[in-house]
């Protein structure tokens, strides 16, 4: 039986080379999994990965909205605040506006998701 083996590593580790994976973990002194590299990322690359973010804060914003509870009308306001942040830092403070009074105004007999968007 061939077994796969992965870990963070820029090479791929099975069956062949598994003790000389382990072995050099071992002589560089790694405890356990190392999970962050600092990658250096253009500013094209930062503001693409926001963007991407924002997309998906949105869908989890109307998941939250949809399910028609207090509970998660409060999670909608935290994702959407997130929303707000990320709009804020990229300068399209007025885009995150359209946004939010849009939610407002496709809800706005939901008083208490109108009253969660507030607190948050």
């Amino acid at each position: 039986m061939d077994i796969d083996y992965r870990a963070l590593s820029a090479v791929e580790t099975g069956q062949a080379n598994l003790k000389a994976f382990l072995s050099s973990i071992t002589q560089q002194g790694i405890e356990g999994i190392v999970d962050m590299v600092d990658k250096p990322m253009s500013q094209e690359e930062k503001e693409f990965l926001l963007r991407s973010a924002i997309v998906n804060l949105k869908l989890m914003v109307q998941f939250h909205i949809d399910a028609a509870q207090r509970s998660r009308y409060e999670r909608a306001a935290y994702y959407c605040a997130v929303v707000k942040d990320i709009h804020t830092y990229l300068g399209e403070k007025d885009k995150f506006s359209i946004y939010h009074d849009k939610i407002i105004a496709d809800n706005y007999r939901k008083s208490a998701l109108k009253d969660e968007f507030r607190k948050a």
